[in-house]
């Protein structure tokens, strides 16, 4: 948008006119790229807005399903919670009612515990008492005396020679024994189990 002055207009040369019209030319340029510029951008934004205004009231819509469904679970549980206490209720009642039967039960039974445990605790003591005389006479035995000159007498029903063969140095005689019969069973069921060459 050129004009030609024959003249200088308001003291102004042509020239400088000139400068100033192409300066508020590339000035309106700018402006209208902004303009656009910014147009493009409340696009955008309202696109944007859009979108999420959108997944909001999905969201909301979710979130509500989800009350729906937790408040009802809510209920269920309130239901069940209601009747297991009507049947804790009915329980006391029933157990109330057989309580003097149970109690007595309960008496008998542990009358009968006690009786067991005395029993128990008398063979107990016996075996004890037992246990220490094979021990002391052990030691006779060990030393290369033998059951006779120690004065030990055997409970009943068993013989003199039966401890002999069950003192310390007897039993550790079998002990050898039954692990070299051990060793000797898994050398042969390893060489059964290897493949021959």
């Amino acid at each position: 948008m050129h004009h030609c002055f024959r003249k200088q207009l308001f003291g102004y040369k042509k020239s400088q006119v000139d400068e100033y019209i192409v300066s508020l030319e590339k000035k309106l340029d700018e402006i209208g790229n902004q303009y656009e510029q910014r147009i493009a951008e409340v696009v955008e934004e309202n696109v944007r807005t859009s979108v999420e205004l959108k997944v909001a009231r999905a969201g909301y819509q979710d979130a509500a399903e989800m009350m729906y469904s937790a408040q009802s679970r809510i209920r269920d549980l309130e239901k069940l919670l209601y009747e297991e206490r009507e049947r804790v209720g009915k329980l006391e009642e029933t157990l109330a009612e057989k309580n003097e039967k149970s109690q007595q039960e309960m008496e008998k039974a542990l009358e009968e515990m006690k009786e067991r445990l005395s029993s128990l605790s008398r063979a107990t003591g016996t075996m004890h008492q037992v246990l220490g005389d094979m021990g002391r006479v052990t030691t006779y035995y060990e030393d290369g005396t033998c059951f006779e000159d120690a004065g030990f007498v055997p409970p009943d029903g068993v013989e003199a020679k039966a401890l002999e063969e069950h003192s310390v140095r007897g039993l550790m005689q079998r002990i050898y024994q039954i692990r070299q019969k051990a060793t000797e069973e898994q050398k042969l069921s390893q060489e059964k189990s290897e493949p021959k060459k």
